[in-house]
C-alpha cells in the first residue's frame, strides 16, 4: 500500500469518528463504533465496558488494570511502540478497569503498566498488521 493510500484510509476513518454517534458510546457493551478513547473517560477512568470490533482512537496512554484485558487487537504501529513499562503510579493516563477490548485497532493509543503485564499485552495483539504498519514494514524491506 503506497503512503498516500494509508493517508487516504486515515482520513475515511478520521470522518467516522466525527460521525458516531455520543448514544450508542453509553452503554457498557460498545460494539463496531469508532471514537476517542479520551470521550469515554470520566475523571480519568473507564470502569466495567466491553468494547467490541471497535476502532480506538488517541492520541492516549491507558493502564489497563482490574480483571480487564485485551484479546486479537491491533495497532497503527510497531509493537515495541506500544508499552511503555512503570512501576510507580501515575498521573495523566486513562484508567481502564475492569474493561475488555476484543478485536479491536487502536490509533494513536499506548498502554502503561510493571514489566510483568508488558509480555501478557505484547501477546494480545494480533501479528495481523493495519494499513500504516504494512506501509512502514514494506518502506524498511
Amino acid at each position: 500500500m503506497k503512503h498516500s493510500e494509508s493517508l487516504a484510509l486515515r482520513e475515511i476513518v478520521r470522518a467516522e469518528l466525527v460521525r458516531s454517534n455520543p448514544k450508542e458510546l453509553t452503554g457498557k457493551y460498545i460494539s463496531g463504533q469508532t471514537f476517542a478513547i479520551s470521550d469515554l473517560a470520566y475523571r480519568s477512568a473507564i470502569i466495567g465496558r466491553h468494547f467490541e470490533d471497535c476502532h480506538i482512537h488517541g492520541p492516549a496512554v491507558l493502564a489497563v488494570v482490574g480483571i480487564g484485558h485485551l484479546a486479537d487487537c491491533r495497532i497503527d504501529g510497531t509493537p515495541e511502540s506500544l508499552f511503555i513499562t512503570m512501576n510507580q503510579p501515575i498521573q495523566g493516563v486513562i484508567r481502564a478497569e475492569d474493561c475488555i477490548f476484543r478485536n479491536c485497532t487502536f490509533y494513536g493509543v499506548g498502554f502503561i503498566g510493571p514489566q510483568a503485564q508488558k509480555e501478557k499485552f505484547m501477546k494480545s495483539f494480533m501479528k495481523q498488521s493495519t494499513p500504516d504498519t504494512q506501509d512502514s514494514t514494506t518502506k524498511s524491506a
